[in-house]
């Protein structure tokens, strides 16, 4: 089964060190996709899922291609935000 995943991606820092031809950035990740398994009837029009539920549900495995170290900021709590909405078009942002 084919899913298509929409991807935006906002830099919020992002610095470049010459010398050495890295750079390091800061972003806000959001990823929207149709899941029909996930598709429900109801008078609640958006389910927000906590992170503990996140977990079971599936969700991609994105990573950035020649990328040397990513982090999901989880600094006093994990920085997520799961939606799913009737139709099953779930929005995750981290």
């Amino acid at each position: 089964m084919e899913t298509l995943i929409q991807a935006n991606v906002i830099f919020i820092f992002l610095q470049f060190f010459c010398k050495i031809q890295e750079y390091t950035m800061d972003v806000f990740f959001r990823q929207t996709w149709v899941d029909k398994r996930l598709k429900y009837d109801g008078p609640i029009e958006i389910l927000r899922l906590n992170n503990l539920m996140v977990s079971k549900v599936w969700t991609p495995d994105t990573f950035f291609r020649n990328g040397k170290k990513s982090v999901a900021h989880n600094m006093t709590a994990p920085n997520k935000l799961f939606r799913i909405m009737r139709n099953g078009t779930i929005l995750y942002t981290m």
